[in-house]
């Protein structure tokens, strides 16, 4: 029985999974189609180059507007849903421009932080029954698209006669559906979860309505200034290993460690770790970030420079370069200097770039823990040279 259901779900994985790379290569071909249409109907033996510049130029201003017009509007359909559901703000986020709920005021900030993309980031009402709202909210962003891109095709053929103009709400239109195809059909893709699929999640898979529903709790501490180790015990539960094979489910056990690292049970920690270490749920950027926490613990245990030489491979050099402004990385880093190559200036440098940091991190709790991290990498660092 169990190994007939697990074919029924492992089939229709592959089904959507297959509809959804389908239809993004039928929205691109549609895409070049008219691009190249258009090219063609303007484009003469006789014009000179700086009309053809200028006209290119055109359709790449029209194409990056079709395109960045889709995420806000994405996040915007989530805040939208989300109010009419019951759901208070907490961060609103497009790119590196940030809108964070603090003591009851909406407060603007611009953020250092290697941020891409957009977040509406929301709590629910109290559960009911053990349980929340959580469809309409999930699906805010895909209705928006869905919505942009009807009226698109709309004005597209109002307009039909401005051919620049058409071109313009035919991109919007196609890549309104992108966004759609991209949240609404419940795929992993790039092992980051859409909302179709934490919906899925949420509503079919056992306790996933508790894990959503944590997640944004701890979320909504956060954004209140209380510290991981400040929260419920309970909310911080390991949850299983096959469990966790589902990235929602995953994500409880990054905050597990991460608490038990602002605990400074650094074993604990580092054992939670290996075993996230294990799934294939991560994502790079979570992975990246694990991978320079164990670094951390490694260097406050047996330092032991084969493991970290292991760890701090090229890849993981460059995701920690670019994400060189994140707290946790300067930390590291830091305590790399410190801990491994035995360079107090230097450490003392990163030490300060740290501060910097620190004047547009809109958490100043996470702050807080990651100084005491530092704070703990040099109280070693002293017990060390006692022993020398």
């Amino acid at each position: 029985m169990r190994d007939s259901k697990l074919k029924k779900t492992s089939f229709a994985k592959t089904l959507l999974t297959g509809l959804y790379y389908s239809l993004m290569i039928a929205i691109g071909v549609f895409i070049v189609v008219i691009l190249v249409n258009f090219l063609q109907g303007h484009i003469g033996t006789d014009m000179q180059a700086s009309e053809l510049a200028l006209l290119i130029a055109g359709l790449a201003i029209a194409f990056y507007a079709a395109f960045s017009l889709q995420m806000p509007l994405h996040e915007l359909g989530h805040l939208a849903f989300g109010k009419l559901t019951g759901y208070e703000l907490l961060v609103f986020r497009i790119g590196s421009f940030m809108w964070i709920q603090k003591e009851g005021n909406l407060q603007f900030r611009r953020v250092k932080f290697a941020a891409s993309g957009g977040q509406c980031l929301m709590v629910p009402p109290e559960s009911s029954d053990g349980k929340i709202p959580y469809l309409l909210y999930n699906l805010g962003g895909i209705i928006v698209n869905f919505t942009l891109a009807l009226i698109a095709i709309a004005l597209a053929l109002l307009t039909s006669d401005i051919e620049f103009l058409s071109l313009f709400f035919m991109l919007v239109a196609a890549f309104g559906m992108v966004f759609v195809v991209m949240n609404g059909i419940p795929v992993v893709a790039g092992k980051q979860h859409n909302d179709a699929y934490n919906i899925y999640t949420i509503s079919k898979v056992e306790g996933g309505m508790r894990a959503y529903e944590t997640q944004l709790r701890i979320s909504e501490q956060t954004v209140k200034g209380k510290r991981l180790k400040e929260m419920p015990a309970s909310w911080f539960e390991l949850p299983s290993q096959e469990a966790m094979s589902n990235g929602l489910f995953a994500s409880l056990g990054v905050f597990a460690y991460k608490r038990m690292l602002d605990l400074l049970e650094i074993e604990q920690a580092d054992l939670i770790m290996a075993r996230l270490q294990e799934l294939d749920s991560l994502t790079a950027t979570q992975g990246g970030f694990i991978i320079a926490d164990r670094v951390y613990c490694e260097l406050l245990g047996d330092n032991r420079i084969g493991i970290l030489d292991y760890w701090l491979e090229k890849r993981q050099s460059n995701f920690m370069d670019a994400h060189k402004t994140e707290p946790a990385i300067i930390r590291t880093i830091f305590s790399y200097e410190l801990l491994q190559k035995k360079n107090k200036d230097l450490a003392n440098n990163f030490k300060k770039v740290f501060d910097q940091v620190t004047e547009t991190y809109p958490f100043p709790q996470e702050l807080a823990m990651e100084r005491e991290l530092m704070a703990y990498a040099e109280e070693k660092a002293a017990e060390r040279k006692d022993k020398e």
